[in-house]
């Protein structure tokens, strides 16, 4: 197994979580009576849903790949740069706070499931990003961002209930961050 590619698919793992760890943080400043269970819950959905998108991601670049390949670097440059820019911005923005409230201070299933669904949807272009993996390789690197995005969501709640809101800002600047200096490398090469 190629190391950059493992290595990459870190990067990508923790830039793309950061979404997730943020929501995740999010939760237990908003949910201060969520159990381990509850936040094993949030952490498993999250790293799921981050861990499939790519992979469907994966398997459409993988069709447009034959057709698009000397355009591929462009691309990646283009959609994470796009990504890491709109995270950051997100993150400046003090309206963007994402807030799952109910009057019990519980947190459905249905509200966790549509926050997994929600934070994954810009995973889905880090599929086009690998279209160049094999199809191991491809399953290896979802495999890591799932995990990445199980254990930074899980530490993500406690952080949460811990510390406050000034941490949601800085994850999703890191991530933005993160996203674009890969999109840059893969342009590079």
């Amino acid at each position: 197994m190629d190391m950059n590619y493992i290595f990459q698919s870190i990067m990508l793992g923790f830039g793309v979580a950061s979404d997730a760890f943020a929501v995740a943080t999010a939760n237990g400043i908003s949910h201060t009576k969520l159990k381990a269970t509850k936040a094993l819950f949030i952490a498993l959905m999250f790293g799921i849903f981050q861990g499939l998108m790519p992979l469907i991601g994966y398997f459409i670049g993988r069709q447009l790949f034959c057709n698009l390949q000397t355009y591929i670097p462009y691309i990646s440059l283009v959609i994470l740069s796009l990504m890491g820019i709109k995270m950051i911005f997100d993150a400046l923005d003090k309206k963007n706070i994402i807030k799952v409230h109910s009057a019990n201070n519980e947190l459905s299933i249905g509200a966790i499931l549509l926050q997994a669904i929600a934070t994954s949807i810009d995973a889905l272009s880090v599929g086009f990003a690998i279209s160049n993996f094999s199809a191991s390789m491809a399953v290896v690197s979802a495999t890591i961002i799932c995990l990445i995005t199980l254990v930074t969501s899980f530490i993500g709640v406690f952080i949460g209930k811990k510390f406050g809101k000034e941490l949601k800002s800085f994850a999703e600047i890191f991530g933005g961050i993160i996203l674009i200096i890969i999109g840059i490398r893969i342009f590079i090469g």
